[in-house]
């Protein structure tokens, strides 16, 4: 696990070495630079597998083929044997040695032999030629610009800001988004002029030209008819195979427990594969909202080693800033926060832990998903997904005209896309929702937080839940048997029922609970009301001060929707004060 970064147009390591120092918590055990003609790139390791002979950059035998990667590739040693059957010689225990092998024997369609998370930089000497590689569910990042001239790829963009000549400007266009889908779809960023790169997509830059293409994607096709039985035992016969060899590590390894299904369910898998009990972390506050009772079963059935993470509410606002740094985009998800505390005292323990993420999207795990439900069939389609999105959208256009200011709200509307998604006619109105969701809101929303604020402690956080073979195998399957009626995840209930008491597996879904009213009624109300009703919020020019102020009043909105659109101005605000402002203050104290 590493943060990588880059430069095309000139050979520059002095600029490319401040860029990988800083996110020197991706990769605080090593790193390493290679430099040809016009290009340089570098990376900071995070030693997990090959731990003493992994130094990158990697090549191979007549040194003509460098690599740096982010990530790890599960299936290494099955391709190493199969490439030295084919003549290929390696020179160390890594993982990532495959990489440049596998491009020798297949070209560009080597992504397509890998099975894990990564984000790739390959760098072809004898054809001066760039290759950047997303993982197909992208677990990892990338991102990328071009800053007088130069262009520039990074796994994080604070990167970007070692070039002098890079100014950090707020895109409008992804804040409109963000009230749209809760997060950035597409290849924006919060950054104007920074993109990311597709999950399942790579780039290739070569005498002057830029090409991206996809190298994978979610078919459409649905598995013949088989009994809800037959789907459960292929799932559990993947699922088991994504835990077992996720195991892979030389450092010590634990899980994220949060009591609720998948995160046990991975707990259960890890334990019977694992020869010394698993060490299960699960974080707490001390209200009644917490899940300790369920976490604590859970590890007793497992026989796990069991650790409680207490965070008090009453400090919690001062690591805003902190979690925004290492997320680059406005925390949509208060619970980014206490993730942030977490990881950090999971670090003290482990260097590795698994956890329970894409679940939801996979079985249709979350609330809304119900009105989508076969069950509901006979009412229109169109209907059925217009309320999904009334469900699902935190202000409609109609909401915004009264909250965002021009500077924000002109231009096209974004709630077109998923509109357009829900409607495409691909099987049903379900599938569609959850294929949008694995595509869209994972990536940009759930992955980015769990990558940005796990590596912000240097944890490699794991998600067996998102092989690419069990996502292939979870939207090949018939909708009905993911969301039976109104109870989601039947499936895997199904395939992991034998594992877990019957009140883990049965019990109604919390997920990652916050207490966001007991925080507000701590110091987070009083910070959120000063920085609302400031003048540099205002003369910022994208709210209108005076509206939300009533709405962060209780006036205006459903309370839910109040809450939730006061909370995301504020972290727009506070986005634009830590990068734009001071480009990386986060002393809380000094920004508000």
């Amino acid at each position: 696990m590493c943060g990588i970064g880059g430069i095309l147009g000139r050979a520059d390591e002095a600029l490319v070495r401040k860029m990988c120092d800083v996110i020197s918590y991706r990769g605080p055990d090593d790193d390493g630079y290679y430099s040809d003609t016009g290009f340089t790139m570098g990376m900071r390791r995070l030693a997990i597998i090959g731990v003493s002979t992994g130094h990158q950059p990697i090549h191979n035998e007549n040194q003509t083929v460098w690599v740096v990667y982010n990530g790890e590739i599960y299936n290494y040693a099955e391709l190493k044997a199969g490439l030295e059957q084919k003549g290929h010689r390696f020179y160390t225990t890594s993982d990532t040695e495959v990489i440049p092998h596998l491009y020798e024997e297949y070209g560009e369609d080597f992504p397509k032999h890998l099975r894990g998370m990564f984000a790739i930089s390959l760098w072809d000497a004898a054809k001066k030629k760039l290759i950047i590689v997303r993982d197909r569910l992208g677990i990892k990042p990338v991102y990328y610009t071009t800053v007088d001239g130069l262009f520039m790829f990074a796994s994080e963009a604070k990167q970007f800001l070692q070039h002098e000549s890079f100014k950090p400007e707020m895109n409008p266009a992804a804040v409109n988004r963000m009230f749209t889908y809760r997060t950035i779809p597409g290849t924006d960023t919060m950054f104007k002029g920074v993109m990311k790169l597709l999950p399942g997509h790579m780039m290739v830059c070569q005498n002057g030209t830029m090409a991206i293409r996809k190298f994978w994607d979610i078919e459409d096709a649905e598995i013949s008819t088989a009994s809800p039985d037959a789907c459960a035992a292929g799932l559990r016969k993947l699922l088991e195979e994504a835990v077992r060899i996720r195991l892979m590590s030389e450092v010590p390894l634990g899980a994220y427990l949060s009591g609720g299904l998948d995160s046990s369910a991975i707990v259960a898998l890890m334990s019977k594969h694992s020869a010394d009990p698993v060490k299960t972390f699960t974080v707490g506050y001390g209200e009644a909202t917490d899940e300790f009772e369920y976490a604590r079963l859970v590890a007793d059935h497992c026989k796990a080693e069991y650790n409680e993470i207490r965070i008090g509410m009453d400090r919690m606002t001062e690591f805003i800033p902190k979690v925004l740094w290492h997320a680059e985009v406005p925390l949509s998800d208060p619970a980014a926060v206490p993730f942030y505390v977490t990881s950090r005292e999971v670090k003290k323990r482990v260097t590795v832990a698994l956890l329970g993420e894409g679940s939801d999207e996979l079985f249709a795990g979350y609330g809304e998903y119900r009105s989508l439900s076969p069950k509901y069939s006979v009412i229109p389609g169109q209907l059925r997904t217009r309320y999904f999105t009334f469900k699902r959208i935190p202000l409609s256009e109609r909401e915004k005209k009264g909250y965002l200011l021009p500077a924000l709200c002109n231009g096209a509307d974004p709630s077109g896309e998923i509109d357009g998604h829900l409607n495409s006619g691909a099987r049903d109105p379900l599938y569609r929702a959850l294929k949008f969701d694995v595509k869209q809101m994972l990536p940009n929303h759930q992955l980015l937080r769990v990558d940005k604020i796990s590596m912000a402690h240097s944890v490699e956080a794991r998600v067996p839940f998102l092989d690419h073979k069990v996502v292939e195998y979870a939207m090949s399957l018939p909708s009905p048997v993911k969301l039976n009626g109104t109870d989601g995840k039947y499936v895997l209930k199904k395939a992991v029922d034998d594992l877990l008491p019957p009140s883990i597996v049965y019990r109604p879904k919390k997920g990652f609970n916050i207490p966001i009213d007991l925080w507000m009624q701590k110091d987070l109300g009083e910070v959120m009301a000063s920085v609302i009703d400031s003048d540099r919020f205002e003369e910022r020019g994208y709210f209108d001060r005076a509206a939300f102020v009533r709405l962060s009043q209780g006036k205006g909105l459903s309370k839910g929707k109040a809450n939730y659109a006061t909370w995301l101005a504020f972290m727009v605000e506070m986005w634009n004060r830590v990068f734009v402002d001071s480009r990386g203050c986060t002393d809380m104290s000094k920004l508000v």
